[in-house]
């Protein structure tokens, strides 16, 4: 009796093990297929995205995003950043989110992280397709010293103006007529700053007088670049 009942109580236990075991198979297998399938509409988000921006030179606000993708689902979504980071103005940057149920060396982005360790999500952001030209992602607006003030780009206007820190309603203008202009700022080897703006497809330098408060000396140093590869690497 005795011997029967540890015979039935140990084909339980084994029982038991092996739907455990078939239930964590199933669970991991299940999640490697949809994280499988969720990096394929991430690659064709990201592509559009990018082509947008080099149609727009401007990246999607959260509106236009939500209408061509409007299944995407993520705890965390699409941000795009414009200026002051409000919705709707020319945003020069973006951030998506997908989720991934674990760390893929396939997976695009970089994984997010806490004091715990993975916490179930990527992020992309724009890719490099300013560093061929030695730049790094343009800007709307930048500081600039002496004096101190800001250069703003006026994208849809097509103007670049300049205002003094303490008169930020004034401003006064620096170039006008132009296509969809973009600012870097970089320093040159004199020391001197140096203000990138980008003109139609064409990348232009110019030297910062702010004594005189004008940029002088236009020098092309390039084209836009539109190459802009999906990749895990970004």
């Amino acid at each position: 009796m005795l011997k029967s009942i540890f015979r039935i109580l140990g084909l339980t236990i084994v029982v038991i093990i092996l739907l455990i075991g078939g239930f964590i198979g199933f669970y991991f297998v299940k999640n490697s297929i949809n994280d499988s399938g969720a990096l394929k509409p991430v690659h064709e988000q990201l592509t559009w995205i990018e082509n947008f921006y080099t149609t727009n030179a401007r990246y999607p606000n959260q509106s236009e995003f939500k209408s061509q993708f409007p299944d995407f689902k993520s705890k965390r979504g699409y941000t795009a950043y414009g200026l002051n980071n409000i919705d709707g103005n020319p945003a020069q940057n973006f951030s998506l989110s997908y989720d991934l149920s674990k760390e893929r060396s396939d997976a695009v982005g970089t994984p997010g992280r806490g004091i715990f360790g993975y916490e179930g999500y990527y992020s992309v952001g724009p890719c490099p397709r300013w560093n061929e030209l030695g730049l790094g992602q343009p800007e709307v607006i930048t500081y600039v010293y002496p004096p101190g003030g800001l250069i703003y780009s006026d994208l849809n206007v097509g103007e670049i103006y300049f205002a003094h820190s303490e008169q930020l309603n004034e401003k006064i203008p620096l170039l006008n007529g132009l296509s969809n202009p973009r600012l870097f700022q970089k320093a040159s080897n004199n020391k001197t700053n140096n203000i990138i703006v980008t003109n139609g497809n064409d990348v232009v330098s110019y030297e910062w007088a702010g004594s005189e408060l004008k940029l002088k000396n236009p020098k092309k140093i390039g084209v836009i670049p539109t190459g802009c590869p999906v990749s895990s690497s970004r």
